[in-house]
């Protein structure tokens, strides 16, 4: 009986601090945002949880991860604040960013501007393989935009 006691108490002290420590970890929840917007907005092109892509962009963003804010961004169906994101990120010689910059630009309509950075990307980014990837998933979330036609 004493060992069984023990043995809930212990439990209980291990699911306390498991509590205590979940309640305290800012990016736990993060993370989940992350997750969910990976999950239903890029997978599955749900746009009803678009809120999720913001969130986790706004908190990339203030870390100074710009590309990533500014891919999060239009997955979160706010391509001003991607522009600005790939900018700042462009500024910080994160080149793998101009992608998103030409994406947001497109989106935006600066067609002629997006095409060249586009071309700019091409050349500056030896592994660029995702691209297509990442326009298949904006096509389904920004569909009268042509990104059909967005193309190196």
């Amino acid at each position: 009986m004493v060992k069984k006691i023990a043995g809930i108490l212990l439990m209980a002290s291990v699911w306390g601090s498991a509590a205590e420590l979940h309640a305290t970890c800012s990016g736990c929840s993060i993370g989940k945002e992350k997750l969910q917007c990976d999950y239903y907005v890029a997978g599955r092109g749900d746009k009803s949880r678009q809120e999720q892509c913001r969130i986790y962009a706004d908190y990339v963003n203030i870390d100074g991860a710009y590309p990533k804010a500014a891919w999060y961004y239009l997955l979160a169906g706010v391509p001003q604040k991607a522009l600005e994101a790939a900018r700042k990120g462009l500024e910080q010689k994160q080149r793998y960013g101009r992608e998103y910059l030409a994406l947001a630009l497109w989106i935006t309509g600066k067609r002629k501007e997006a095409k060249k950075e586009l071309g700019r990307f091409f050349s500056d980014v030896p592994k660029h393989d995702y691209f297509e990837r990442d326009r298949k998933v904006l096509l389904a979330l920004y569909p009268g935009k042509d990104l059909q036609e967005f193309r190196p």
